[in-house]
């Protein structure tokens, strides 16, 4: 499920599901954007300051929420996302293409 989130002045886009489309933890956890992601992404645009220019490490990044809001609202330096599953992988994959932040500084890892 495509959708469209803002952060800041600016909209990032995911593919994922959000609480309220969630139909099967066991199968969507890849999927899902979980309530801290929102927190740390809002905490993220509030304070620029302390992620600009910045090398940053996301773990178990699921979606990459908080990494693309790194990159693209707290403008990061360099963005490691990183997950484990195909599935992850691919989304995590989309998500940094439909961000359009496929620029070399913002690289993900199985």
């Amino acid at each position: 499920v495509l959708n469209e989130l803002k952060f800041g002045s600016e909209k990032i886009k995911l593919e994922c599901l959000m609480d309220n489309e969630l139909q099967n933890i066991a199968f969507a956890i890849e999927q899902l954007v979980w309530p801290a992601a929102h927190l740390l992404s809002s905490f993220i645009s509030q304070n620029i300051s302390l992620f600009s220019n910045k090398t940053i490490l996301e773990l178990g990044a699921g979606t990459g929420l908080c990494g693309i809001v790194c990159k693209k609202v707290g403008k990061a330096g360099n963005v490691v996302i990183t997950d484990q599953g195909n599935l992850s992988i691919e989304i995590i994959s989309n998500n940094i293409s439909l961000n359009q932040l496929n620029d070399g500084n913002l690289i993900f890892f199985q």
